[in-house]
């Protein structure tokens, strides 16, 4: 008696995978069947995110979904060749030159800065008093910078160079209940940004450490508050050769 219950659900339950793949084919356009397609492909796929609507709900991110994200048209009339840190970056071994050319877009060139330090090439995500990049006491990227991870994670992924990824806040006061101080607050931030670009392809083993360090490195010094002290710093390592161990 029991058995024919068992075969006429599967056989409903069959019946309505069938229409509802049968009905999202129906309401999609060529460019989001893509889009999913790209997704169910594999996971890590870069194109799951850059091609059309992405299916997946980026839950970490103020962004509904990543794939909303459109590669900004760039101009020749927008690149602005005065930015001091240009001519060290083309010098340097991570030189890429789309990389400059990111750091010429005006609308980039106050919020992304870029230099060689002992370790590797020092990448500062940073806030100004009219791009924010995250809202008071929170840890969700504004679009503006997610903006910015969309165009270096490619980028950063094809280096093939392990990354740093270091949270730091101002010295408000926190209120928020959602964390306990300024420090979780910080990590958590760099941790959102790890998140970006491990959905943008970049394996997870690449980041050899995520960390926060609250207000205690001040880029501003004089102005505990400023919104330049709040930032977070990718710091793409040189690739050392490994010694041979003598006794």
């Amino acid at each position: 008696m029991g058995t024919w219950k068992g075969a006429m659900a599967d056989f409903c339950m069959s019946m309505m995978t069938l229409f509802m793949v049968l009905w999202i084919v129906s309401i999609t356009d060529a460019e989001q069947r893509e889009g999913l397609s790209g997704y169910f492909s594999g996971p890590g796929s870069i194109s799951s995110f850059t091609t059309g609507h992405s299916v997946i709900d980026f839950k970490m991110s103020v962004n509904e979904t990543l794939g909303e994200w459109k590669p900004p048209h760039l101009e020749m009339d927008e690149y602005d060749d005065s930015a001091e840190g240009n001519l060290l970056l083309e010098e340097s071994q991570f030189s890429n030159p789309y990389v400059v050319e990111l750091l010429k877009i005006k609308q980039y060139q106050d919020n992304l800065r870029m230099e060689e330090v002992e370790d590797g090439l020092l990448i500062q995500l940073v806030e100004t008093d009219d791009q924010p990049m995250f809202k008071l006491g929170e840890y969700e990227l504004t679009y503006f910078f997610e903006d910015i991870l969309f165009e270096l994670g490619p980028l950063l992924e094809k280096s093939g160079h392990d990354i740093r990824i270091i949270g730091h806040t101002d010295s408000t006061p926190f209120s928020s209940d959602s964390y306990r101080n300024n420090w979780t607050l910080s990590y958590a931030r760099a941790n959102n940004v790890r998140e970006v670009l491990n959905y943008l392809g970049m394996n997870n083993s690449r980041f050899v450490a995520v960390s926060g360090m609250a207000d205690s490195q001040l880029l501003d010094e004089d102005n505990a508050r400023a919104a330049v002290n709040r930032r977070v710093e990718l710091l793409v390592l040189h690739k050392y050769e490994e010694m041979p161990v003598t006794l």
